[in-house]
């Protein structure tokens, strides 16, 4: 819960100040149309998985070694070949190209779980996935993105360098 704001800029852009690990866990709460949807995703070695609910309706994606798997209703279905995760949700694609992420400077701090964070607001898919207007809340002490919030819900991260290994689901998947 983000408990205090201090506005005036702090100097570090968040291109310098942003760090990254080669897996996280993230949760989110999305809101479009009057609908609320959860969702908890775990990135680990360049392998994702997401779980996405709505209505009560349970999808899972998995994004392993180059092929995408979908479960949802009980059955499983592969499409070999489309696994490629976004950019975005890829630490190491951020880590080799750290002009993709913006210049700009934090606009003040605030505390997250008693954590101090520094604020960044921007719009750019390359930091988090989020091409809107968003909020970003980056740990002063560790660098790890810890929140993103705007008109879409809200991101959190943690587990930062320690998530669990993502593997493709323990059934049988119809190709498609």
């Amino acid at each position: 819960m983000t408990e205090t704001a201090d506005e005036g800029e702090t100097g570090q852009s968040f291109r310098e100040a942003v760090q990254y690990e080669t897996s996280f866990v993230m949760t989110g709460t999305f809101e479009q149309d009057g609908q609320t949807a959860e969702a908890e995703g775990r990135f680990n070695g360049g392998n994702f998985y997401m779980r996405f609910e709505q209505d009560g309706q349970v999808t899972e994606s998995y994004w392993v070694d180059g092929d995408h798997y979908l479960v949802a209703d009980g059955q499983c279905f592969l499409n070999p070949g489309r696994g490629g995760v976004s950019g975005a949700f890829d630490p190491d694609n951020v880590r080799k190209n750290p002009e993709d992420l913006p210049e700009v400077t934090a606009k003040g701090t605030t505390t997250i779980d008693g954590e101090t964070m520094l604020v960044y607001e921007f719009a750019s898919e390359s930091a988090a996935g989020v091409e809107n207007q968003a909020t970003y809340y980056v740990s002063a002490e560790t660098g790890y993105l810890r929140r993103v919030e705007g008109d879409f819900g809200t991101i959190d991260y943690h587990s930062w360098g320690t998530a669990d290994p993502v593997f493709a689901p323990d059934m049988d998947c119809q190709s498609y």
